[in-house]
């Protein structure tokens, strides 16, 4: 690796706190937020609001993000620390969303009922797929600049397992089939998501697979896995793709031999 010079690392400085307004603005804005939110007692109010909380959290994460690209396309460094403020605005992102979509990886399709009820004419699903997809190429434009060896690899594909649970979470499922009539504003966004969805949990079932088999095989780590076909399989049967949910019905099964089989091994 060539040495960086110190006009070279100016220069990175300079290009550097090009974003250094934005992420303060951002941030203070977020802290109104935070102070405004405390204030509110109506729990689905606070709720509503969170939506708008995590947004700026998510920019959050893009500035930082942004800063360790200068520096690793200009001065090829790695700045850890810029990185980590970058993944834990990410994280806090997805807790606030979390706090108003829930978490529940393979509960009821219908659990979060009363939350999209309320938020029926407040929040589009153009900004729901929108929210979605800036989580999505956050955690990306993250997994480039942590580099394919960071320590934080196993966290990384926690995030995404927690972004992919939130956006299955952010469909009304309650709606969604009657609202299948291209007519309906918002038909393309609500399709594009489902989509996503889709996409997103079976790269996590991957990942976790993956994970189970190159590390120490943590039954948990299967069983996140098995849990999340399931989740797959809840949303076949709900949209009546009968050979897809069969398909996933098989993958569960096999998932669950192979980690019945180490767990034998390991008895």
């Amino acid at each position: 690796m060539k040495k960086v010079t110190e006009t070279e690392k100016a220069e990175c400085l300079k290009m550097q706190d090009v974003y250094k307004p934005a992420l303060t603005k951002v941030s203070n804005e977020a802290k109104f937020i935070e102070t405004e939110i405390a204030t509110i007692e109506d729990e689905l109010a606070v709720k509503e609001k969170k939506i708008e909380l995590a947004f700026k959290y998510i920019q959050i994460s893009n500035y930082f993000c942004n800063m360790a690209d200068i520096a690793l396309n200009k001065i090829d460094s790695r700045m850890e620390s810029t990185t980590t403020d970058a993944r834990i605005a990410l994280s806090t992102s997805v807790t606030y969303l979390e706090d108003t979509f829930g978490l529940d990886v393979n509960g009821s399709l219908l659990t979060n009922s009363e939350v999209h009820e309320h938020l029926e004419n407040k929040i589009t699903d153009q900004y729901k797929y929108k929210i979605i997809i800036y989580l999505c190429y956050t955690s990306k434009y993250l997994k480039h600049l942590f580099g394919e060896n960071s320590k934080w690899k196993w966290n990384l594909i926690e995030i995404d397992k927690r972004i992919a649970i939130l956006a299955k979470n952010m469909i009304d499922y309650k709606t969604y089939i009657k609202n299948t009539n291209p007519a309906i504003d918002g038909y393309k966004e609500r399709v594009k998501t489902m989509i996503l969805i889709k996409k997103l949990i079976s790269k996590s079932i991957d990942a976790y697979r993956i994970k189970y088999e190159v590390t120490d095989k943590n039954d948990e780590d299967m069983l996140l896995s098995i849990n999340m076909v399931d989740v797959l399989r809840s949303i076949a049967n709900y949209l009546g793709e009968v050979q897809s949910a069969e398909d996933f019905k098989k993958t569960h099964d096999s998932l669950k031999r192979i980690l019945e089989a180490n767990q034998k091994k390991t008895s």
